[in-house]
């Protein structure tokens, strides 16, 4: 245990869910069905995600891109300015190693990422389920929470610069989220909606 770097931890962890996540996905976009390790529901709600073009895209940038893109681009200290990966920062053309990257990038993925595409899958279970309507009003409640809960980070970075919480990427994460969240219209309400289009005036 005394042996274990905690930074390469961090980073085994973050890619694993990432890739246990987007996996899912994959298996849902093309009916790879395994019954024995993956529940029906859990397959039939990852199907319904990943089916939906715009979602399925929207769903991939929100899990990968803290892997591969700028954290941040700017004034990093003083004058200098620079770019934040989670791999590494540059700054004035020298590279620092990620190493005080990886521990924010787990808390992000226990905060932010793995909690949305939870939620999202849940809503999109319970779209499928149209008696469930309790279920899906504490499932809102959560994301209104968790989009309430990065609050301090952007503001930190708004109003006093600081990019100690990743304010610029969560904001630019929660907005995805909110648009996921958004898309996913229950099923329904969808049917109510078509209803009222084709009765006779």
């Amino acid at each position: 245990m005394l042996t274990i770097n905690l930074h390469d931890m961090f980073m085994i962890i973050y890619v694993a869910g990432v890739g246990l996540c987007a996996v899912l996905l994959l298996l849902g976009k093309y009916q790879v069905y395994c019954h024995p390790i993956i529940p029906k529901k859990l397959m039939c709600a990852a199907s319904g995600l990943a089916h939906n073009h715009v979602v399925f895209v929207h769903l991939l940038i929100f899990l990968f891109y803290p892997l591969i893109g700028p954290w941040y681009i700017g004034r990093l200290a003083g004058d200098k300015y620079g770019v934040v990966f989670m791999w590494g920062i540059f700054v004035d053309s020298s590279a620092l190693p990620g190493e005080l990257t990886y521990p924010d990038a787990f808390f992000l993925w226990i905060t932010l990422q793995l909690p949305v595409f939870i939620l999202v899958m849940m809503k999109k279970g319970i779209s499928l389920e149209s008696a469930r309507h309790r279920c899906g009003c504490w499932v809102t409640i959560c994301m209104v929470l968790i989009v309430l809960l990065q609050l301090p980070s952007i503001l930190s970075w708004v109003f006093l610069d600081s990019l100690l919480l990743n304010g610029p990427l969560r904001l630019g994460l929660t907005s995805i989220a909110i648009s996921l969240w958004k898309s996913q219209l229950p099923s329904n309400m969808q049917n109510q909606n078509n209803a009222t289009t084709k009765q006779p005036s």
